[in-house]
């Protein structure tokens, strides 16, 4: 890769931290929770749906999906799913990302071109991004 393509790569990582960064703070603080035993009623219904909180246990949580039909398998684990990936890990995500960067950025040599091998890796999670370069995947 010339210094081109990797200062490109680079930035383009770095923008895509940016985003989920945004999207990570200005979404309901974490952790989220799934309780397969706690459900969500959709308002003006007698509809419950699976669901995924945040904040304090009990009735001062705050529901922040509805992922479907209460006690139906793929509701439930979209829930779950959800809820794994609640802010606060993405942004411990982030971090560890914007770490690799770090390392890249102050090693040389082979130690320089693995960490670069690394974020090559973690940047192809973007592929479908209209900017993302599939030559960066070789």
């Amino acid at each position: 890769m010339d210094e081109q393509d990797r200062l490109r790569l680079l930035a383009f990582f770095e923008a895509r931290l940016n985003d989920e960064e945004n999207a990570a703070k200005a979404a309901t603080s974490g952790p989220w929770r799934h309780n397969p035993n706690k459900h969500w009623r959709k308002p003006g219904t007698a509809w419950f749906e699976e669901a995924v909180f945040a904040g304090s246990p009990g009735e001062d949580a705050t529901c922040v999906a509805g992922t479907g039909e209460t006690d139906d398998p793929q509701s439930m684990a979209d829930a779950t799913f959800i809820a794994y990936h609640h802010p606060n890990r993405v942004l411990a995500e982030i971090n560890a990302k914007r770490a690799l960067i770090k390392l890249h950025r102050t090693m040389s040599g082979d130690f320089a071109e693995a960490y670069l091998d690394a974020i090559k890796l973690h940047s192809a999670a973007y592929a479908d991004h209209p900017d993302f370069d599939m030559g960066w995947s070789r």
